[in-house]
């Protein structure tokens, strides 16, 4: 009987994994038509009448650097979440600025999650249409520092009746997990290179360092004076009225109006009745959507060079060798792909230069290497400028130096020039659960990465060696991209993450700005005449076949149903839980990372 309950289970288990393969197998194919279906139209100029439009956006999920994909749709119908992409966003809004057509913009309701540096390059771009003449409104039913930080670019900001602002401003929050892991018997026995390289920190000890409070301090200030300054700027406020408002925190509706943080108080369909008979009567609404497949060479006294060409690639995620060490749900960076779109640029005759998006918090030191030494000679055969987003640190920043131009935004996390390594030791788990291990090995060196046994002396003097070595490659080629003595680069580095702000007084940036700004930068560099309109050619370097997409759906699938477990990666957020996850994932593939302290919170 226990054995035909037994094939039983194994029957059923075969079936419902198979039935879950056939499935994704089914989505996977209807969506990549719809995706072709959407790219054929999108190819198509949509036309409009030469009458006035305001546009209407619905600006409700997630903004990401990199571009919606397939993929995306398909985890969007799992997530139920709408995915946006910030350059589309900024482009459309900084081409409908010089449409004469486009009256204004209307944000019929504003919840987006997003890095602020993201939202602080978005709401610039929601300014430089406000001083092209246009209007914007936005509606929102609560909001917290993010959200708010996008509504206060807007003209007015309508507030549900009952709806509430949650500012606390600027804050961190470090998780450490030593005692944690000593609990299920794992010690983390890490080695690193730079002072301030603190990206260990989170398994090795229980309390933040006296050099890591230091820099996350003067980092956190600076991010919470640019926060200030630009709600200052933006709602018309003194700086002592924000902090008060900061330090408050919360806030009900009446009192959001009186604190001049809100300009009405009103329900949605009130909103959208006012919209409609007061701020732009008798004006043609139109989706924001449809306004993308608009064509510049449409609009009247714009000049659209189509011959000299930019190219877009976006580098997203953990820096990889493989996809095989990718255990997450996550982007990732691999040497393959980026090569890829390299080739593209360099050996198409009408890209001119190429902007390389990067967003990554490092990873592979090795992955980091083979990435920069091929960035480094197109930019010798034609101008790379780098785009960095919200983080381009450690292995992020590592790529990015080998471009001629580097840009970053005021907030974007940068530097951390460092190095870490090293291995988690289980032979105290395994003691806890009954296990025991036997090795027969012929050298000392053969244990030197075993969980087992921490680090010797010997060994651990060896793999220092081999750390300051890596670091001090690092430094060499840091100090080259940048001009600098080695001297002079080391005292900076150190594993050190500056702001964008604090990058560019240092020298490790050449100019603040996103998308808006390193494009016009390439325009100069190319020879085109200011107000010209480029031809961008955005490069997709994502690798999406079957099996990536079994690979990232899955989990997620899982994840939906409740059945994933971990005792340590239960206890904390899916967000902590992903970054363990990374790390496990590059500790056992890679000797050395160019990483940043994960389990870290900015918001």
């Amino acid at each position: 009987m226990k054995n035909i309950l037994k094939y039983y289970l194994m029957i059923v288990g075969f079936l419902t994994t198979l039935f879950m393969v056939l499935f994704v197998i089914f989505l996977f194919t209807l969506i990549s038509n719809i995706g072709k279906m959407s790219v054929s139209l999108g190819e198509r100029e949509t036309l409009l009448a030469d009458q006035p439009y305001y546009l209407e956006l619905n600006l409700v999920g997630e903004i990401q650097d990199q571009e919606v994909s397939e993929l995306d749709l398909f985890i969007q119908l799992i997530e139920e979440r709408p995915r946006y992409q910030l350059y589309e966003l900024i482009m459309t809004l900084d081409q409908a600025s010089r449409d004469g057509r486009i009256k204004g913009l209307v944000i019929k309701n504003l919840d987006v999650k997003a890095p602020l540096s993201s939202l602080f390059e978005l709401s610039e771009a929601l300014v430089r249409f406000r001083t092209q003449g246009k209007k914007v409104y936005v509606f929102l039913n609560e909001a917290d520092n993010q959200n708010y930080l996008l509504a206060s670019a807007a003209d007015k900001i309508f507030l549900q009746k009952e709806g509430s602002l949650f500012l606390p401003g600027i804050s961190g929050s470090f998780i450490y997990v030593k005692d944690t892991l000593a609990k299920i018997g794992v010690e983390a026995d890490f080695l690193r290179a730079g002072r301030y390289k603190s990206a260990p920190e989170t398994f090795t000890d229980n309390k933040m360092s006296e050099d890591s409070r230091k820099v996350y301090t003067e980092l956190l200030t600076d991010i919470q004076d640019t926060f200030i300054t630009t709600l200052v700027k933006n709602r018309n406020l003194s700086r002592e009225e924000v902090a008060g408002c900061l330090n408050k925190a919360l806030f009900t509706a009446k009192e959001a109006l009186q604190r001049k943080l809100v300009d009405v108080l009103s329900y949605q369909d009130e909103f959208l009745e006012t919209v409609e008979k007061k701020l732009f009567p008798r004006i043609e609404p139109l989706e924001f959507t449809t306004y993308t497949k608009v064509s510049p060479t449409s609009i009247k006294g714009l000049k659209v060079d189509t011959h000299r060409k930019i190219a877009i690639i976006v580098a997203n995620g953990l820096i990889q060798m493989s996809a095989e060490e990718n255990q997450i749900k996550e982007p990732s960076i691999l040497p393959s792909q980026i090569i890829k779109g390299l080739e593209e640029v360099e050996e198409d005759p009408t890209i001119k230069a190429l902007i390389l998006r990067v967003n990554s918090q490092g990873g592979s030191a090795l992955a980091s290497d083979i990435i920069w030494n091929r960035i480094r000679k197109l930019n010798a055969k034609k101008p790379v400028f780098v785009s960095m987003g919200p983080v381009a640190a450690s292995g992020g920043y590592y790529i990015s130096m080998a471009a001629g131009q580097l840009y970053a935004g005021r907030t974007t996390l940068t530097g951390s020039i460092g190095v870490f390594g090293g291995k988690f030791v289980v032979s105290d788990l395994l003691n806890k659960i009954g296990a025991h291990t036997e090795t027969i090995s012929f050298s000392e060196g053969a244990s030197l990465f075993s969980p087992i046994q921490s680090f010797t002396p010997n060994q651990r003097q060896e793999f220092d060696r081999f750390l300051q070595h890596t670091y001090r490659s690092f430094v060499a080629k840091a100090a080259l991209s940048r001009n600098k003595k080695y001297e002079e680069l080391n005292e900076i580095a150190q594993g050190r993450v500056w702001t964008g702000q604090q990058a560019r007084q240092v020298g490790l940036v050449d100019g603040i700005g996103g998308y808006h700004e390193v494009i016009e930068a390439v325009k100069k560099k190319i020879g085109l005449e200011k107000g010209t309109i480029p031809t961008i050619v955005p490069i997709r370097i994502e690798a999406e076949n079957l099996l990536d997409m079994l690979r990232t759906i899955f989990p997620l699938i899982v994840e939906r149903l409740g059945l994933s477990s971990s005792s340590l990666e239960s206890c904390l957020s899916s967000r902590e839980a992903g970054d363990l996850k990374r790390l496990k994932g590059l500790i056992s593939q890679e000797k050395s990372l160019y990483l940043m302290p994960i389990l870290a919170k900015i918001e």
